[in-house]
């Protein structure tokens, strides 16, 4: 089932073009990775897919099961993000206001959730901290743990591993594979080719500013072998 189809396609800023009329679907239970040059329009491209600017021309069409609230994202970071005036657990609670609990920090049933996010990312016993006195790799963690929660049928991450060290690495990659055996779909961007590539069952290269071309990967296929 697709949950996202992309027809005739032109993303890019102030109406010029930075990939043109191009067209694919993303499909239910896929994690597919987006490989091209710098400057090919690979963050152009997730952030018109999320509505975060709009196409030059074309059309974005969510599937019927998916609307916004049911899709995480993990943004490169930036400055802005850094000096965000919040608590660890404030930032990743946040997630669940786009479900309409406007008084998220009363719910159990969030607070569970992100609990169980920020264990997973190591960061449990910071979560009273101020964002904006982490270091950059922390930071990440915590940003990872909000675009976890947020993640009911989709995620969407961009270059999700920097200052990240190893470790953090590895379990970021880890719990990816784990939600999308799970059915949840993953989109990443990431200068691991290597080891995305390990994981990703399709491929979206974008070759040229009018050529977008999806493969599927049999390395991935490999890798449910021997799971």
């Amino acid at each position: 089932m697709s949950q996202i189809i992309c027809k005739n396609l032109c993303v890019g800023y102030h109406n010029k073009d930075v990939l043109h009329n191009v067209s694919f679907n993303i499909e239910e239970g896929e994690y597919i990775y987006i490989f091209g040059e710098n400057g090919s329009g690979k963050t152009t491209l997730l952030k018109t897919i999320l509505g975060i600017i709009k196409p030059v021309s074309g059309k974005v069409q969510f599937g019927s099961d998916i609307r916004h609230n049911m899709i995480g994202y993990l943004a490169q970071q930036s400055n802005e993000q850094r000096d965000f005036p919040a608590t660890v657990s404030e930032i990743i609670l946040s997630a669940f206001i786009a479900d309409g609990f406007f008084n998220f920090t009363k719910s159990i049933f969030h607070k569970k959730i992100a609990e169980k996010a920020m264990k997973e990312m190591n960061i449990y016993d910071i979560r009273k901290k101020a964002f904006s006195i982490l270091s950059a790799g922390q930071q990440q963690r915590v940003l990872f743990a909000r675009a976890l929660c947020a993640s009911k049928k989709m995620i969407f991450i961009d270059e999700g591993e920097t200052s990240l060290d190893a470790q953090s690495q590895q379990i970021m990659y880890d719990k990816l594979f784990q939600m999308n055996k799970a059915g949840i779909s993953v989109v990443m961007i990431s200068h691991q080719r290597t080891k995305a590539l390990k994981y990703a069952t399709h491929i979206l290269e974008i070759k040229n500013p009018e050529e977008i071309i999806k493969i599927k990967n049999s390395r991935r296929e490999t890798e449910w072998i021997n799971q």
